[in-house]
Formats: structure tokens, C-alpha cells, sequence
């Protein structure tokens, strides 16, 4: 089955924004990585490149295997990843395995900040594609 990452970035996008108006910060900050993680593999396929062997390394999906995608397919670097702090604390602290840690780890702030790279990765990436009319509505 081919995956369908913009799919799933939209409706990770769409379920950590209503956790974090509930006040749900942990599944919140936990769901606004896969949202960052599915708008990077989106773009990576969108080069030709299969995105499934680089796992959930959010961080070197931004970096290396972004910047190979981008040679590879140059069409795909007006759609970059823009630096902020934010962005970059998700790069490094997000992992699949605060799906296990205790409720109330993460606190609004930091879940706020993630939701806004989430926020700036989706616009920049899928929301810029589906104007550009490279990828379909979600």
C-alpha cells in the first residue's frame, strides 16, 4: 500500500489542534511531530524518494535526507522547512516514545511552541503544494 503522507499530516494537524484547545498537551505536542514528520515524507516522495527507511527521525528527515531530496529533485526546494527555536526543540526532543510517558510531562508551553512549527511545516510544505496544484485537497 502507498502511504499517504499528506493525509495523514493533515489529519494529525487537525486532531493536535483540538487536543491542545482541550487542553491535552501531551498527545497534543506528541501528534504536532507526526504532523512535521508526514509534511517531510510527503516532500521526500514528492522527489521520487521512498521515506518509510528513514523511520521517525524527525531531525535528520529536516536535514540530510531533505537536502538529498532537493538535489535530487530541485522542484521540491520551494518547499522548505523554515528555522525557528520552536522547530528546532521539536527536532531534537520529539520521539514516538512520549507516547509512553506520564500524563502532564509536557506542559502548554512547549506544547504551544510545537504546535506552531507543526503549524509553519504544514503551511509551508502541504498547504503551499496543494496551491501550487501539486498534490490534491487533503
Amino acid at each position: 500500500m502507498n502511504e499517504d503522507f499528506g493525509s495523514a499530516a493533515a489529519r494529525h494537524w487537525d486532531d493536535a489542534a483540538v487536543l491542545f484547545r482541550a487542553n491535552r498537551f501531551d498527545n497534543a505536542a506528541y501528534l504536532s511531530g507526526y504532523v512535521v514528520e508526514c509534511c517531510l515524507k510527503a516532500l521526500i516522495q514528492a522527489a521520487g524518494m521512498a521515506p518509510k527507511p528513514f523511520s521517525h527521525d524527525v531531525a535528520t528527515l529536516a536535514g540530510d535526507v531533505l537536502l538529498l531530496a532537493c538535489t535530487v529533485a530541485p522542484s521540491v526546494r520551494r518547499y522548505g522547512v523554515p528555522s525557528s527555536p520552536e522547530l528546532g526543540r521539536l527536532l531534537n526532543e520529539w520521539t514516538p516514545a512520549m507516547r509512553y510517558w506520564p500524563t502532564g510531562h509536557v506542559v502548554r508551553t512547549v506544547a504551544g511552541d510545537w504546535i506552531r512549527a507543526a503549524e509553519t511545516v504544514y503551511r509551508g510544505i502541504l498547504i503551499e503544494r496543494i496551491l501550487d496544484g501539486c498534490t490534491e485537497v487533503l
